[in-house]
């Protein structure tokens, strides 16, 4: 999301050094949750350059480029900072959260129980769909993109 910078005291002290933690803890999230989720979604060669959507890739590909070292960059998906949106093989081998999420899910599948899975992050459920998407599991996906009369006939 790209805003305007205010000259308000507020938005001042909220692009100073002295507020960095909220950044930083959703980078530690993304770390936590799935090594791919640091890789860059649009590569900015192939976007305007000085637009804000421009300088977003441009930032976060600068931060992958520090946070992924060349021998954890090779195990992500593609081998680069940009992130496929295929299926991905190692789904389990990439995260612990998803290695819990398989035992979990290959337990109650074979007792033919209903699982539901919550997330604070799109981007965790979309790499949890192509996960269960790969493991042939029927699923249904309620987030905030989901069509109230679709959400309404899940219940």
């Amino acid at each position: 999301m790209c805003r305007e910078k205010s000259t308000s005291t507020s938005c001042r002290f909220l692009t100073t050094g002295s507020c960095i933690m909220l950044p930083a803890l959703q980078k530690l999230y993304k770390v936590c949750s799935h090594a791919s989720l640091l890789q860059v979604e649009r590569n900015p060669d192939f976007l305007t350059k000085g637009s804000c959507e421009w300088n977003e890739a441009k930032n976060k590909l600068d931060f992958a480029r520090v946070a992924l070292p060349q021998d954890v960059l090779k195990c992500l998906p593609g081998g680069s900072y940009f992130r496929k949106d295929g299926i991905m093989e190692d789904h389990v081998a990439l995260s612990g959260k998803m290695g819990a999420l398989d035992f979990c899910l290959t337990k109650f599948s074979r007792q033919r129980d209903r699982v539901l899975v919550f997330s604070y992050s799109t981007a965790v459920l979309d790499l949890i769909q192509h996960y269960v998407r790969s493991k042939g599991y029927s699923h249904l996906r309620l987030d905030g993109s989901t069509p109230t009369k679709k959400a309404s006939r899940a219940r």
